[in-house]
């Protein structure tokens, strides 16, 4: 399955306006899972940027992208640290979702 990715529509979706032309950077294709080379793992490559899986169309690829960031972001799935003095964190960024929160303490 391939998944559009769209700058402009990732402004969009933060309600920030898109100054230059929206399409000044160029819609771009990647597989909505990817394989980590080394490990072999797989991940979901999908984000605020993604605008539709294009084998399903535009409509149903999109409520198709909704339902699974729902799923994907139920407390079940996510992680979440309770700092303490001298954490160290390190995640592999191409197989990870970083969604910062406000700091507490």
């Amino acid at each position: 399955m391939q998944v559009e990715h769209d700058y402009a529509h990732s402004l969009a979706v933060a309600g920030q306006p898109c100054a230059d032309d929206p399409h000044r950077e160029p819609l771009v294709l990647h597989p909505l899972v990817r394989e980590h080379p080394d490990s072999g793992l797989k991940s979901l490559y999908m984000g605020m940027f993604c605008t539709h899986v294009v084998e399903l169309g535009r409509e149903q690829g999109s409520a198709f992208l909704d339902a699974l960031l729902e799923q994907v972001t139920q407390p079940e799935f996510v992680y979440r640290h309770s700092w303490q003095s001298g954490d160290l964190i390190i995640w592999i960024t191409a197989v990870s979702s970083i969604a910062p929160r406000e700091a507490t303490r």
